[in-house]
């Protein structure tokens, strides 16, 4: 089996090219800003629900049980943070065992609530 001759010149290349990536990858990486979500973005998501239910006509069983199961769902999410005051409905709510708590770090609670 003949091997091809490489050239000194793509060995002196190969180290200069891979500190570069490296350089970039390490360098070019955007830094994690923390997102504020406050009331009034809330009460814009609900304003948002509202529209949606307007404009596709929902019957008022079936608005009621949106807006019931998106509020749940984001107070659950709020109850795994140590800030929120309120507790989880899995203990008042029959036949619901609460959500799997997000356990990732980098988990932005408000910003996942907002329904």
């Amino acid at each position: 089996m003949c091997f091809p001759k490489i050239s000194e010149k793509i060995y002196i290349k190969t180290p200069a090219l891979l500190a570069l990536i490296l350089f970039l990858f390490v360098h070019c990486q955007n830094q994690l800003e923390l997102i504020e979500i406050s009331a009034e973005d809330f009460h814009l998501a609900q304003d948002e629900l509202t529209a949606v239910m307007v404009n596709d006509i929902f019957s008022p069983l079936m608005a009621s049980s949106v807006y019931a199961y998106s509020n749940i769902a984001a107070c659950e999410i709020l109850a795994q943070t140590k800030d929120y005051p309120y507790s989880s409905y899995a203990s008042v709510l029959k036949d619901f065992n609460g959500i799997i708590p997000a356990i990732d770090s980098l988990v932005n609670h408000k910003l996942s609530s907002s329904t």
